[in-house]
């Protein structure tokens, strides 16, 4: 199983966020990481999660997501995406 990263636009509004959770729950996805942000656009936010699965599965959850009416637009991050990761560092 490989590490996947997807980014899902969604019309902003707890709704629409609880029912990408709940797709990730009820499917029993394997999520590493989630963040909710902002976006250009005020009626949208970006969903970005990593997930642990296998190619084929990935294609699945994919079309998933795209039934869900509150999704715009769904993206998987091949090759367009790097992981990074965060330190909180004080100075004296």
């Amino acid at each position: 199983m490989k590490r996947h990263v997807m980014s899902v636009l969604v019309e902003r509004s707890t709704l629409s966020f609880s029912r990408v959770l709940g797709l990730l729950a009820r499917k029993g996805y394997s999520i590493e990481s989630f963040i909710i942000r902002d976006t250009e656009d005020p009626e949208a936010s970006r969903i970005t999660f990593a997930v642990t699965c296998e190619g084929w599965t990935l294609g699945q959850l994919r079309n998933q997501l795209e039934k869900l009416a509150d999704v715009i637009e769904t993206e998987s991050g091949q090759g367009s995406c790097r992981y990074s990761g965060v330190a909180l560092v004080t100075a004296k």
